[in-house]
């Protein structure tokens, strides 16, 4: 994305390119037809010409490699992401419950421990719902 370093390579701005066209092509081409179709454009346009020429097998192999890699990356980074805001979610719930119970009197260590240490979300909804309509802890831990 650097302009200025993209124009003091020759080479780096012509890469930029074929991998440009790569992920033009990829909206609509499967990813072994959308870097074939790069390679083939850019030897027709003199873009790494000789060297995709020549290098063509390895090219394709390595645009695909580095493509999925880029694509297991992001799709892990994602799944990462919201299995943080399902903890958040879960960690919230928790403290809600023991929040509310504190209001109506003393928790026990073993109650509080086995409240934080819940991570069913639906459990949790429960005894969400369960703390706000207990009169009083001992009720709340009968229900549990």
């Amino acid at each position: 994305m650097n302009e200025a370093l993209q124009e003091a390579s020759q080479t780096l701005k012509e890469y930029v390119l074929f991998t440009t066209k790569i992920r033009e092509n990829r909206k609509n081409m499967a990813l072994r037809d959308a870097v074939n179709r790069a390679v083939e454009d850019c030897i027709n346009e003199g873009i790494l010409a000789e060297f995709l020429a020549s290098q063509r097998a390895e090219v394709v192999a390595m645009s695909i490699f580095e493509y999925d890699a880029e694509k297991h990356i992001r799709l892990e980074k994602e799944e990462s992401y919201e299995d943080g805001k399902a903890e958040g979610r879960t960690e919230g719930k928790a403290e809600s419950i023991l929040i509310i119970l504190k209001e109506k009197g003393e928790l026990s260590k073993e109650t509080e421990r086995r409240i934080i240490e819940e991570r069913n979300s639906e459990v949790l909804k429960r005894w969400v719902l369960l703390a706000t309509s207990s009169d009083d802890i001992k009720t709340f831990k009968r229900g549990m």
